[in-house]
């Protein structure tokens, strides 16, 4: 009796170890399948991810090119406003120290020019010279000086679209001068880069007689 109870006792045993090994197996087979399944993404993730994906670069292609754009506008915009500033005050400079407006040659209005007569450091004491003020062919403002030659004044990143030149007659109290508006813009094909900007002076010339 007592070797079939020991009998029984092992076999009980072993039924229990095979058991408890075959849970085991049971659990790593389930552990190893839930590795297996995130290993790798899912068609509808993937779709997600590239989605998610695309938006952020569609927003970062638009913050690049906007910030470029208002680089460029900026660099533009300096350029005109600068041409514009030295075109008015080479103009102011050349009127006020101009002995006489020399009208035969000067033509007021829109799109017009101005003829001075000079006597500046570079000619003889007592003799007299010529600068006219003019727009070239190439919308640049220029200065033609008797004897010296032609300079221009604004660069060729801009051109002038617009001058006008009014007479201004000489009254009891003040001499005769010149008013002058100008409008330069951007030398470029796009309009949101052309940019034109406008300035207006008024000069007097020493003596009109």
């Amino acid at each position: 009796m007592n070797r079939v109870h020991q009998l029984k006792s092992r076999k009980s045993t072993r039924h229990a170890r095979g058991a408890v090994f075959g849970l085991g197996n049971i659990k790593l087979k389930a552990n190893s399948s839930k590795l297996t399944a995130h290993q790798g993404f899912t068609l509808v993730e993937l779709i997600v991810y590239i989605g998610i994906l695309g938006i952020i670069l569609v927003f970062l292609s638009q913050f690049l090119v906007s910030t470029l754009r208002a680089n460029s506008q900026g660099k533009a915009r300096e350029a005109v406003i600068t041409n514009a500033v030295q075109a008015v005050n080479a103009i102011d400079f050349e009127i006020r120290n101009a002995e006489d407006i020399y009208l035969p040659t000067s033509q007021f209005g829109e799109d017009g020019q101005v003829s001075l007569v000079t006597n500046t450091d570079f000619l003889e004491k007592g003799t007299s010279g010529f600068a006219d003020i003019f727009i070239s062919e190439d919308g640049r403002l220029c200065i033609k000086r008797d004897p010296i030659g032609t300079s221009c004044v604004t660069s060729s990143e801009v051109v002038v679209t617009d001058i006008s030149f009014t007479l201004i007659h000489p009254g009891t109290s003040q001499r005769a001068g010149i008013q002058t508006n100008i409008t330069v813009e951007y030398d470029t094909q796009s309009e949101a880069f052309k940019l034109p900007f406008t300035l207006q002076t008024s000069s007097h010339v020493r003596s009109y007689e």
